[in-house]
């Protein structure tokens, strides 16, 4: 009679007890593998190499922009507004330099009255700068 309550074992490496039941006196067990890499969804265990090799690709530590970035409290919102100020900034930087050329009257330039003029093409958006001199015998 005790022979007959012999199990056969169950599990082995790679794998771990599903269900235990017992039925008339019988304990019994069904083992299952586990997954070697992590799965959506999955229900299984992972193996402790499964997860190692999942972890041992991923980036260790932040960088210090990255560091810096979260600690800031950065959103998309501020990074749209950082990224059009750069973009203005450049803009007036070209403007600047524009006009700081432009500045210089050429040697030999008759006396008088001038005005640094601005003109914009419509069709190009390109921006030219010249010194217009003005009549101021009114």
């Amino acid at each position: 009679a005790i022979a007959a309550m012999d199990l056969a074992q169950v599990g082995a490496d790679g794998s771990y007890i599903k269900t235990v039941k017992q039925a008339d006196g019988k304990v019994t067990a069904t083992a299952e593998a586990a997954d070697t890499t992590p799965t959506a969804s999955s229900k299984k265990m992972v193996t402790s190499g499964g997860v190692y090799t999942a972890l041992s690709g991923k980036q260790g530590t932040l960088t210090t922009t990255q560091l810096n970035a979260a600690n800031s409290g950065i959103t998309a919102a501020k990074v749209t507004s950082y990224d059009t100020a750069v973009t203005n900034a450049s803009t007036a930087k070209g403007v600047t330099d524009a006009i700081t050329g432009a500045s210089q009257l050429a040697a030999g330039t008759a006396g008088g009255t001038y005005v640094l003029t601005m003109s914009k093409d419509g069709t190009t958006g390109a921006v030219t700068y010249k010194w217009e001199q003005i009549d101021r015998s009114y």
